[in-house]
C-alpha cells in the first residue's frame, strides 16, 4: 500500500505548476524528466511564419490576378491528389489535401496590392514559393519619340538666304534669296 501512495505522490509532483504562469517544476525519474523537457521544448518553439495567416505585399505583380492563379493552383493540387488515390493510405492523403483546400483562403487587397493567405504551414510554404517566382520585375523597353508637326502653309517659305558683302567700298554688296517660291 505505501508503494501506491508514493507512486501517486510522485505522479502529482511530476508536473506541478508554480506560481509563475510560464514556469513549471518537473520531478520524477531522469528519463521521464528528459522526455517532458524535450516535449516542452518542441511545443514552445515558435512557428516559422508566426501563424497560419500571412500578408504578402507584391512589388511588381497584380495581387488580384495572382490571387486567382493561386486559388486555381490549390484546386488543381487537390484534384490531382484525389485522382491518384487508390488505396486506404492514398484516400487519407487526399483527405488531407481536401482539408488543406478547405482551410486555405486567398484574397487580394487591391489598394495595397497585397495578398492575404491563410493556409497550413506546408501549403503556405508552397504558395509563398509560387508568389516569389511570379512577383518579379518585368522586362521593359524604353521608347522615346519626337513628334514633329509641319504646317503645309509654311512649306513654301522654306529656303536658303544668301548674303555676300565686302569690306571694300568699291565692290557692291549682293543679296540673293533662294526659296521654293522663287524656284517655281
Amino acid at each position: 500500500m505505501p508503494d501506491r501512495k508514493v507512486a501517486a505522490a510522485a505522479r502529482r509532483r511530476a508536473s506541478s505548476p508554480t506560481i509563475a504562469p510560464t514556469a513549471c517544476s518537473i520531478g520524477g525519474e531522469k528519463s521521464l524528466r528528459l522526455r517532458i523537457k524535450a516535449l516542452i521544448a518542441h511545443l514552445d518553439t515558435p512557428l516559422e511564419s508566426g501563424g497560419d495567416t500571412q500578408v504578402r505585399y507584391l512589388q511588381f505583380a497584380d495581387a488580384e490576378k495572382i490571387a486567382a492563379k493561386l486559388k486555381e493552383q490549390i484546386s488543381a493540387t487537390v484534384a490531382i491528389t484525389t485522382r491518384r488515390s487508390a488505396g486506404v493510405a492514398a484516400r487519407a492523403a487526399s483527405g488531407v489535401a481536401a482539408s488543406a483546400d478547405r482551410s486555405t483562403t486567398i484574397w487580394a487587397e487591391p489598394e495595397t496590392n497585397a495578398l492575404v493567405i491563410t493556409a497550413p504551414a506546408k501549403v503556405m510554404r508552397s504558395l509563398m514559393g509560387v508568389v516569389d517566382k511570379l512577383d518579379i520585375r518585368r522586362m521593359q523597353v524604353l521608347v522615346e519619340a519626337i513628334i514633329v508637326d509641319i504646317n503645309v502653309n509654311k512649306n513654301a517659305e522654306l529656303g536658303v538666304n544668301w548674303a555676300v558683302w565686302s569690306d571694300d567700298a568699291t565692290h557692291a554688296s549682293r543679296w540673293a534669296r533662294f526659296s521654293s517660291r522663287s524656284a517655281a
